[in-house]
């Protein structure tokens, strides 16, 4: 940079050279450090003659790149624009689908560099610690839906009743999880009571959805999570449901946020997209979820009944050999749902496309046992 590299009075960085290959190494290089760069062509010339193609990369940062004094002091002086480390969607074009593979690396923070862009992402281990939580729950049936073809709830398998791995099976899902909440209400009716009496023998059904958005695009899916988180609680039927980015077009309603009681904020990268999860406002009154260090994997904001000031909380790290020996240690010992709510999610009661008479299943097909190993009838 001290030789083939200037900046301007703003601080905008600018590296220059003939040589192709070079200029795209050192894109890479800066691209690495977390720097958000550009590169353009011109062509050189010197007194009026061509002297080839010109490779441009320029950069802003706070990062030293000079050693000469009055560069890097011009550099310095500069102040940083906030918008200096950020990205922009510039465009959506859809594209034939292909088989992926959801992946997590094995470091503290599970950040790694997508693309050529090296745009940090990860895959948040949150999930794991509340499907831990509550498979150690003697009082609590689980059902998910991954739309990942299984790949975050699979390993959870053995103590989940019931999993669905693509959008309509999520639907028949979410639509038995209706009935089940209508049967409760009715029995709660009849015998009077205000709300479900959990226990193990008639325990609460949590379905855990794993990326809502590729629901978004499902009219049954979508009414029969409006139903959950707008009527559930009192029947003991709740919805835990994690998104990206929870905008009204990618949870495909606008009724769907404001019922959700409690919400937890990792990191983001700006006050906006806290404000998007937490609601409007909430970064300028301490929900700074925008300045969680990158160095902090499962920091976050909980924003609940009883946490309702902004207090920075820590979740714990399950790795995947742990969510291996929990799933076998728990397998045993999961209930199963009470007499009432079996019936109402039965396939009698329009389950899915099950024929008539056959018993619940799972993701794999085969059908959901009890504890004991026998088939639930």
């Amino acid at each position: 940079m001290d030789t083939d590299g200037t900046v301007s009075k703003i601080g905008s960085c600018e590296f220059q050279i003939i040589h192709r290959v070079l200029a795209e190494q050192a894109l890479e290089l800066i691209i690495s450090l977390g720097i958000k760069a550009r590169l353009r062509t011109r062509t050189a010339r010197l007194n009026g003659r061509d002297c080839g193609t010109a490779y441009r990369i320029k950069f802003t940062t706070q990062i030293p790149v000079f050693r000469l004094p009055r560069k890097l002091l011009r550099q310095q002086r500069a102040a940083g624009r906030s918008t200096q480390q950020q990205r922009y969607v510039v465009d959506v074009r859809p594209v034939p689908s292909v088989p992926v593979r959801c992946i997590q690396v094995d470091s503290p923070s599970h950040l790694y560099l997508a693309g050529h862009g090296c745009v940090p992402t990860h895959n948040s281990g949150v999930l794991n610690v509340v499907a831990a939580e509550l498979a150690a729950c003697p009082d609590v049936v689980l059902w998910g839906c991954d739309l990942k073809h299984g790949l975050e709830l699979g390993p959870w398998e053995p103590v989940f009743g019931r999993v669905a791995t693509t959008p309509d099976q999520a639907a028949d899902l979410l639509e038995a999880a209706v009935r089940v909440q209508t049967g409760r209400g009715q029995e709660m009716a009849r015998r009077k009571l205000r709300t479900w009496p959990t226990s193990p023998a008639m325990p609460a059904l949590v379905v855990l959805i794993d990326e809502h958005k590729p629901l978004a695009g499902s009219k049954r899916a979508i009414e029969a999570i409006e139903t959950l988180t707008s009527q559930g609680r009192a029947m003991a039927v709740s919805l835990i449901d994690t998104t990206q980015y929870p905008t009204v077009p990618a949870l495909g309603s606008s009724l769907i946020a404001p019922q959700c009681a409690v919400k937890v904020c990792l990191r983001v990268n700006t006050p906006g997209e806290a404000n998007v999860i937490l609601g409007p406002g909430s970064a300028s009154a301490g929900w700074k979820a925008h300045e969680i260090p990158k160095g902090k994997p499962g920091t976050l904001y909980l924003d609940a009944p009883g946490a309702d000031s902004p207090r920075l909380a820590r979740a714990y790290h399950v790795t995947d050999a742990m969510v291996g020996r929990l799933a076998r240690a728990h397998t045993g010992r999961r209930p199963t749902l009470d007499p009432v709510s079996r019936q109402a999610a039965s396939p009698t009661a329009g389950l899915g496309h099950n024929p008539p008479g056959s018993p619940p299943h799972s993701r794999l097909g085969s059908p959901m046992r009890s504890p004991g190993g026998q088939p639930n009838r």
